[in-house]
């Protein structure tokens, strides 16, 4: 009996020890997950307060409060193969050069605020919309003029082989028929190596040790246009290449 008792008291011992030490362990491992967070919370607030938010998250926010973003939001979904594009009506192109695609089409944005896509897919702007794209395309064609061919800026990369951007503003109304000459009819300021997370130049143009704000976001919008994986409507694009002649 004395034995049995003693082996009870024993066995309810090692239940309460076991259970004090499972308690204590379970705190403990509460209050370094709770530690943990606190550590890598102070590290990232200071690494915001001394370094800025993560490169990917200010182009985003960037992009949220361009006036000029988002502009290819409203798709003319009725008949899109019926729209005739007129050259007469032609107010902003944008082109690429790339080794994928040498002679790329960009964007066209027309008088009647009509926009069409890398894709060849037709939008129907804003007023807001198409005034912050005409007007970002003003103030790039009053930039200085950098000498370079296609009048180039040329962002700072450590590697070659990067991509073109040409963006087309007419001088003037243009008339039904390209010329032989397109620099003629358009003023043209391209960029070699455009990127959404850098604006440093090769070399100094007029003071500018940076990529113009108005050329970047202009460009940046414009890219907007690039979406991979859309089918692509040859019809459309055969058009407007047909009314942009000799640009390409």
């Amino acid at each position: 009996m004395g034995r049995t008792l003693s082996i009870s008291i024993w066995t309810r011992y090692k239940e309460n020890i076991a259970a004090l030490f499972n308690h204590n362990l379970m705190a403990l491992v509460r209050s370094l997950l709770l530690g943990s967070c606190i550590v890598i919370f102070t590290i990232s607030a200071y690494h915001i307060a001394t370094s800025g938010l993560p490169a990917f998250l200010t182009r985003d926010m960037a992009d949220l409060n361009s006036p000029a973003s988002g502009f290819l939001q409203h798709p003319l979904s009725a008949h899109p193969n019926s729209y005739e594009p007129k050259r007469t009506e032609l107010d902003l192109v944008v082109l690429q050069n790339s080794k994928v695609e040498p002679s790329g089409f960009t964007l066209a944005v027309f008088k009647d605020k009509t926009a069409i896509d890398a894709q060849g897919h037709i939008h129907s702007l804003s007023q807001a919309k198409y005034n912050s794209l005409i007007n970002l395309a003003a103030k790039v064609a009053d930039l200085p003029k950098t000498g370079g061919f296609r009048n180039q800026w040329r962002v700072k990369h450590p590697i070659t082989g990067r991509s073109i951007e040409r963006i087309l503003s007419p001088k003037s109304s243009l008339s039904e028929r390209p010329a032989e000459d397109y620099e003629t009819e358009f003023d043209e300021t391209s960029i070699y190596g455009f990127s959404k997370d850098t604006k440093k130049l090769e070399k100094s143009i007029n003071g500018y040790e940076e990529l113009p704000e108005d050329l970047w976001e202009l460009t940046r919008a414009a890219l907007e246009s690039k979406k991979a994986g859309d089918p692509k409507d040859e019809v459309v694009l055969g058009k407007v290449r047909a009314i942009l002649g000799n640009v390409f």
